[in-house]
């Protein structure tokens, strides 16, 4: 009987100690796989405050780049991929940030946010219904979005033959009222 319990005893023990031992180890992953996410999101902090200032600085191509490079790294850095996309969109390089745009839904991003782009980026394109499509998108998902509300009654407007209806947010207009306004100043 003093047998049987020693031995149990002893069993009870190894069982014990590998019992520490697996939960020690499990410990110390857990603080390995935080450690690492910490340093992952640190480095990408570093890396988009970069293109942040790139951009800031009005230097577009190298913060588009930089977007990218981010993307590149951190494949779920779904701010950074529409900010390149917005980027290339201001550069002319439609076909690629509509790529981009279109990553960035996928990859599960604010999606009021990118269908907002997207409806720009087709109104752009002189896509218009595929605009209007994707400016419903973006109101579907946030009601109240007011930019996506202000694009689809103004192309009501347009629509309804408004002739007083100017595009605000066309870059011909932006130009053009900026050249109107340096020439108005010119004159005073």
């Amino acid at each position: 009987m003093l047998r049987r319990f020693c031995l149990l005893r002893c069993a009870i023990s190894e069982s014990a100690a590998l019992t520490m031992r697996a939960d020690q180890e499990l410990r110390l992953n857990r603080f390995i796989r935080n450690a690492l996410r910490r340093w992952r999101r640190r480095r990408m902090a570093t890396a988009m405050r970069e293109a942040d200032l790139a951009r800031d600085g009005g230097n577009k191509w190298r913060a588009a780049m930089l977007y990218e490079r981010v993307v590149e790294r951190f494949p779920d850095a779904v701010g950074a991929m529409v900010q390149q996309g917005n980027l290339l969109k201001d550069l002319g390089d439609l076909d690629r940030a509509e790529r981009v745009y279109q990553g960035a839904l996928v990859s599960g991003g604010d999606e009021g946010d990118i269908n907002l782009q997207l409806g720009h980026l087709y109104k752009l394109k002189g896509q218009q219904a595929k605009a209007r499509q994707f400016y419903e998108h973006a109101l579907g998902a946030d009601p109240n979005n007011a930019h996506a509300a202000m694009e689809l009654a103004h192309m009501r407007n347009i629509a309804a033959g408004d002739p007083s209806s100017e595009d605000l947010s066309h870059p011909a207009f932006l130009i053009f009222r900026q050249m109107e306004m340096a020439f108005a100043g010119r004159r005073a």
